[in-house]
């Protein structure tokens, strides 16, 4: 056992970054520091149903101090190659903003392989529909909607804003939405290996559905809404050029907006760091965070 223990140890320490064996090697450390280190027990939610699969709800997040009253919500999809993961382990990434006064809405979807971008598609539209009646209820209606993602969740987030016409037909007007942040997201699903996970949420390429599951489809548009997008260049799960090809494409329309953060030899976990350390990265979506609350 000690000599396994040693042989992760060099690995954890030696393995270069940029491949997928690199970030699963990390991964355990990862999710021990996420879930076991970070404090979430005292984090309490409110679970909302949107449909009849036990995987069709949101969890609602609030903060305990109610005096900051902040004029945006924040709507933020976990990752987990849209087939991993549940809002309730990901509790860590909602305590960030909470504990600086933001209710936190977290949903939950259909997962791949056994449904597709089709399928999430309709999870994310009634979830926004429900999500009207729930501020509604609770007299809230009238804040904005920061969005917020990491890996497949900046997936997902990237279609709520980007896809318009979608808005219009749920009732919603792209000025409802403050901004988005982006961490370590497949934003152009053509700059990516043609993995199983592609395949099963996107399908074959060149096909239909995996022009709708690709966001970059969605670009350019005309838009000011401020975006915070963070990748790590040795990525071993999202290649870089994923994103970078989106922002490149985006960056044409709305420059002044747009903050592009490259993470310098940084991993796909080195762009989720945030979430268990208060390094960097945390500071900076937290101050993006502040600044466009601030704006509104």
């Amino acid at each position: 056992m000690g000599i396994l223990i040693l042989v992760y140890v060099l690995l954890v320490l030696f393995y270069p970054k940029g491949s997928l064996i690199q970030e699963a090697i990390y991964m355990p450390i990862y999710w021990v520091k996420t879930f076991l280190l970070t404090p979430t027990r005292t984090l309490s939610g409110t679970k909302y149903v949107y449909g009849t699969h036990k995987r069709q709800y949101f969890l609602c997040l609030e903060p305990k101090d109610k005096t900051f009253d902040r004029q945006n919500i924040i709507l933020y999809y976990h990752g987990g190659g849209w087939r991993f993961g549940r809002p309730e382990l990901f509790k860590a990434n909602a305590k960030v903003f909470t504990d600086l006064g933001f209710t936190v809405i977290m949903p939950s979807f259909r997962p791949c392989p056994k449904y597709n971008y089709y399928d999430i598609r309709e999870d994310i539209d009634q979830t926004l529909l429900r999500l009207k009646e729930v501020l509604r209820d609770k007299d809230i209606l009238h804040k904005n909607i920061i969005l917020g993602g990491m890996s497949a969740g900046g997936n997902l987030v990237a279609h709520i804003l980007y896809n318009q016409d979608r808005l219009k037909e749920l009732g919603y007007s792209i000025h409802q939405f403050s901004g988005i942040f982006l961490c370590g997201a497949p934003l152009d699903l053509s700059k990516m290996w043609y993995s199983s996970v592609i395949r099963d949420f996107a399908g074959k390429r060149n096909s239909s559905q995996f022009k709708a599951a690709n966001p970059v489809h969605y670009l350019p548009l005309n838009h000011d809404i401020p975006t915070l997008c963070i990748h790590g260049i040795k990525d071993g799960m999202v290649e870089y050029e994923s994103t970078q090809h989106f922002i490149q494409t985006l960056q044409k329309k709305s420059p002044t907006q747009l903050e592009f953060e490259t993470i310098e030899g940084g991993s796909h976990l080195d762009a989720g760091s945030w979430v268990h350390s208060d390094n960097e990265i945390r500071k900076m979506i937290v101050n993006w965070v502040l600044e466009v609350e601030k704006s509104k």
